[in-house]
């Protein structure tokens, strides 16, 4: 039913088919309704769902799964017209009511009365039938908003090299470089984020528009190297098996704008390698991304780690990411420097921090 991916241990896969074979039980008529693609995508989110709950459980915080239960609503009816949306949402609701009955069985007392009140929630905002969409026109009041539009329009004709050429015709006509990243790369890549939920552009071309962007940040470098340095070091990464690394190489990218070095190590890395490489480098600042909410716990380990095993006398360590729109007092309850809305307010705050004074160059 959607396209998350999750890593799944025994026990989220056991409680899974229990929950999976109850619904269908429960609702026969999915039997026929769902082909073999659609069960298998069911079985995903249900895992997915459960991964969630756990992390919601173990945080003691609500509202990280309260975003989730309006999302998958708007993204399953938009996806499953064909269904119907009462029909798509009496299935979600049926689905936690079912896991309410397991979290009963399968966790402690006391998880399990979080667990009921998740998704008792989650259940409420399922049947209000509130969309948490954005409206087409909140999606246009950004900043060069006609520059991402013509951006976008060309990525979505699959035109790479209008798309680059648009770009490099903005830059030379004095469009600063932060702007590009901030209000066109990234902006565009949400209106995509935006259109595949809606079901108006397929997952290929979701991949094509993200592969494009990061193909024409590439060709920016010379521009970007070719700025003064601070003598500052940012070292950044994602947390997890994150496949969404895009936000974070963007912020490496706005840090190198402003004359910082970057050391970006991407996605997947396990906690021990990520403090190795702290440590290894010594960088004036850690950044680390959570975009979904389930590595949120190890998030806070990662950060725990780092603050454990390295010498942070110099360092400051920033977390941000979507994940923590959820929960904003997080970094904070964890012992972060800090977080920041976008990698522009975080070079800012570093900025401050580290004394740097620079032109007024962007």
């Amino acid at each position: 039913m959607s396209l998350m991916i999750v890593d799944v241990d025994d026990q989220i896969r056991h409680w899974s088919q229990v929950i999976f074979d109850r619904q269908m039980e429960r609702q026969p008529q999915l039997q026929y309704a769902y082909d073999t693609r659609r069960k298998r995508r069911m079985m995903e989110d249900i895992q997915y769902n459960l991964e969630l709950l756990r992390t919601a459980v173990q945080l003691d915080d609500p509202r990280i799964f309260e975003d989730h239960a309006q999302w998958i609503a708007d993204l399953l009816i938009h996806r499953m017209q064909d269904l119907g949306e009462d029909a798509v949402r009496g299935q979600l609701v049926m689905h936690y009511e079912i896991m309410q009955e397991a979290a009963v069985e399968f966790l402690e007392a006391d998880e399990a009365g979080m667990a009921r009140k998740v998704l008792d929630r989650a259940v409420q905002i399922t049947k209000a039938g509130n969309s948490a969409m954005a409206e087409e026109s909140q999606r246009h009041a950004v900043p060069q908003a006609e520059l991402k539009e013509q951006y976008l329009e060309k990525l979505l004709a699959s035109d790479h090299r209008g798309a680059a050429k648009l770009i490099e015709n903005a830059l030379d006509g004095g469009t600063p470089l932060s702007d590009i990243y901030m209000h066109v790369f990234a902006a565009a890549m949400a209106d995509v984020g935006w259109l595949w939920q809606r079901g108006q552009i397929t997952v290929d071309k979701e991949h094509y528009c993200t592969a494009a962007t990061q193909n024409i940040m590439a060709q920016l470098y010379p521009r970007i190297f070719a700025l003064p340095r601070v003598g500052r070091t940012i070292l950044a990464c994602t947390v997890g098996n994150e496949l969404h690394e895009m936000g974070i190489r963007m912020l490496c990218d706005v840090f190198e704008v402003y004359g910082w070095d970057s050391i970006y190590l991407g996605a997947s890395l396990p906690p021990d390698a990520i403090t190795a490489s702290v440590s290894e480098h010594c960088p004036d600042l850690v950044a680390l991304s959570v975009t979904m909410p389930h590595y949120l716990p190890l998030g806070r380990d990662v950060l725990k780690a780092l603050q454990t095993d390295c010498d942070l006398s110099r360092t400051k360590v920033a977390v941000g990411g979507r994940a923590f729109q959820l929960a904003p007092e997080l970094p904070q309850q964890w012992g972060a420097d800090v977080t920041a809305d976008n990698a522009v307010d975080l070079v800012r705050w570093a900025d401050k921090v580290f004394g740097i004074s620079r032109p007024g160059r962007e």
